[in-house]
């Protein structure tokens, strides 16, 4: 089953980068190479999704709608996929912070 994913272009880069040698055929050895990898890759991605969830700005979208449109998915991915922990209180800071600039009257009114 491991083998036939290997038709699949990105697993094979992805592999080939974590140093694969696909002459050796050992099984042992492709199955702990794509525990190491998969395991690099997950970590990497769990750090990218959270530093875009800190980092977003309103400015970045062409409207409210899909600013929050693109915030609840990455809060998702954050949050539910990623499984981090938010606290309330630093979620409504994000928010305050990543809108703040875009609208500068309105947030007279919130401090």
């Amino acid at each position: 089953m491991l083998l036939s994913t290997l038709c699949d272009e990105n697993i094979v880069t992805t592999l080939k980068v974590n140093g694969w040698d696909d002459k050796k055929k050992d099984p042992k050895y492709l199955f702990d190479l794509v525990l190491s990898c998969i395991g690099r890759v997950t970590s990497e991605a769990r750090s990218e999704v959270l530093a875009e969830f800190l980092s977003i700005k309103r400015a970045s979208f062409d409207s409210m709608h899909a600013f929050l449109h693109h915030y609840t998915i990455l809060r998702k991915r954050t949050i539910t996929d990623a499984k981090f922990n938010i606290d309330d209180d630093l979620e409504t800071n994000l928010l305050y912070n990543a809108t703040k600039a875009h609208y500068p009257i309105d947030v007279k009114m919130w401090q």
